[in-house]
């Protein structure tokens, strides 16, 4: 499906709506049944253990911020991946093309206001992880836990780099 211009937002709902129905396809209907079949299906959310290690991935646009609360599943090779990262290796479960795989407990989000919009990207990326971890601090209080964000400029900083 190919939207053009306006935008949404830019135009009424009824409009919006029209737009859509027009350029509604077949295979449209496809990928809207797989993804309802995706979210009826298996767990999504994952119960937290509080004896495993926690992930916390975040990320930030000048429109909203985000982050999930994640825990590895119990494969050798997460086990594996988790030890070395506790001896001081570094995280590989961030590797987008990794077997590793971690598992969603809870997500958060809310829209930027105020002078959040205009922050840096770093300043904004930092925000939300501070934003994150009050959210989540019943779980991350007083434990080690990974941060996984995708802006360079932190990574670097608490690598040490």
């Amino acid at each position: 499906m190919v939207m053009d211009k306006p935008k949404p937002g830019e135009c009424t709902k009824e409009e919006e709506a029209e737009q859509v129905k027009a350029q509604w396809e077949p295979k449209d209907d496809k990928t809207l049944d797989k993804l309802k079949q995706a979210i009826v299906t298996g767990p999504i959310l994952k119960r937290p253990n509080p004896k495993r290690r926690f992930y916390l991935k975040t990320d930030w646009s000048s429109n909203a911020m985000g982050a999930v609360l994640l825990q590895a599943d119990t494969t050798e090779e997460a086990e594996e991946s988790m030890r070395k990262e506790i001896e001081g290796g570094k995280c590989e479960f961030n590797k987008s093309m990794s077997k590793l795989r971690l598992r969603p407990i809870a997500f958060i989000s809310r829209i930027c206001k105020g002078k959040e919009c205009d922050y840096h990207s770093f300043v904004g990326e930092a925000a939300t992880g501070r934003w994150a971890m009050k959210k989540f601090q019943q779980w991350l209080i007083g434990k080690e836990f990974t941060w996984i964000t995708d802006c360079s400029g932190l990574t670097k900083f608490f690598q040490g780099e």
